[in-house]
């Protein structure tokens, strides 16, 4: 897997790098820039084939739909590329197309920001992988890219739903979880400061139209039809959220990507 990580690395380096941008993407205050001013944007989408199809976040610019017949096209005049499609490694195929892509997809180092959660392939031999986005190792709370590719495991579709590179967040936390959950436990009103039902979990909690910080999400539920889900800042210990999760027949999850990702086509695939 060392091996494989390193072949992608140098694969977007040789082949995928877009000087100067690709070096301001890394390092300086002109990071942001470069993503952002027009002539970045116009370089890197060249790259993409004509047919694409492209949709943004409103907020903060990261891709939510991206899609064309080949959208790795460009990609595939490399011998490193072509083995990783020709092996079926289908996990490294997504990853060195997001990391040849960074710039467009507003990350600053996709092999270290992304773990695979799932590779599946369906009855028409498409195969879909899920990343979870991480930042330091604390995964970004509801934040997920899936990539799709086709019989030939060309890339047609990647969806996202996800934030640029959390790169001011700290990733160590002042509150340790006992104190997170001591403070949802006042927050329900429970006698003492413990809270037995609660389950925290460190996450970086980045709604588009706040800033990103490190948090406590604390699932807890107060009865059989009843539960809650919490987000503590993990720093100054400020109730960040706080959501039902009832429904009927138990706790369930707050709502994360299952909706919005739940289809595996881009309309106007073939069947």
């Amino acid at each position: 897997m060392l091996l494989l990580r390193l072949q992608i690395a140098m694969l977007c380096i040789l082949i995928l790098a877009v000087p100067p941008f690709s070096v301001l993407a890394f390092e300086g205050s002109g990071a942001q820039g470069a993503l952002e001013g027009g002539a970045a944007s116009l370089t890197l989408e060249a790259r993409l084939p004509p047919d694409v199809e492209m949709r943004r976040h409103p907020e903060n610019g990261t891709i939510l739909l991206l899609q064309a017949r080949n959208l790795s096209k460009s990609l595939e005049g490399d011998d490193l590329f072509r083995e990783l499609q020709s092996k079926d490694l289908f996990a490294e195929i997504a990853l060195a197309f997001l990391s040849g892509h960074h710039l467009l997809f507003k990350m600053i180092h996709p092999l270290d920001e992304l773990e695979v959660q799932s590779v599946a392939a369906d009855d028409l031999c498409l195969k879909h992988v899920r990343f979870q986005q991480v930042f330091r190792e604390v995964p970004v709370w509801a934040s997920e890219i899936v990539v799709h590719l086709d019989r030939s495991n060309h890339v047609y579709l990647v969806q996202g739903k996800y934030v640029p590179t959390p790169k001011d967040v700290n990733p160590l936390p002042v509150l340790n979880q006992e104190e997170a959950c001591g403070i949802v436990a006042r927050e329900l009103e429970s006698t003492g400061s413990e809270c037995r039902s609660c389950r925290p979990e460190l996450v970086i909690f980045a709604p588009p139209t706040r800033r990103a910080r490190l948090a406590y999400r604390v699932l807890t539920t107060s009865s059989l039809m009843e539960g809650w889900a919490f987000t503590v800042d993990a720093q100054t210990g400020a109730l960040l959220e706080k959501l039902p999760t009832a429904h009927a027949g138990g706790l369930k999850p707050a709502k994360g990507m299952e909706d919005f990702l739940e289809w595996g086509r881009g309309p106007g695939r073939e069947r």
